[in-house]
């Protein structure tokens, strides 16, 4: 949808609000497409380890830098 729209977040920082399943494959392939920085905001609920594992993984195996916040 970004491309289709003339947006390219490729080497920027986005933010992601909510950890669910859609988001969480936005945000995967968010990183391995080259986006630079990824804040994910989420209230600690049943999401929220999920979404520190995520990160943990985006932040070990991509060039992405990835932080969630509550």
């Amino acid at each position: 949808m970004l491309k289709e729209n003339n947006l390219d977040p490729i080497g920027k920082k986005i933010t992601i609000v909510g950890a669910g399943g859609a988001v969480t494959a936005i945000e995967i392939q968010a990183a391995l497409d080259g986006v630079a920085e990824i804040s994910i905001f989420n209230r600690k609920d049943e999401f929220y380890n999920q979404a520190l594992i995520n990160c943990k993984n985006i932040n070990e195996n991509t060039q992405s830098k990835a932080k969630v916040f509550d």
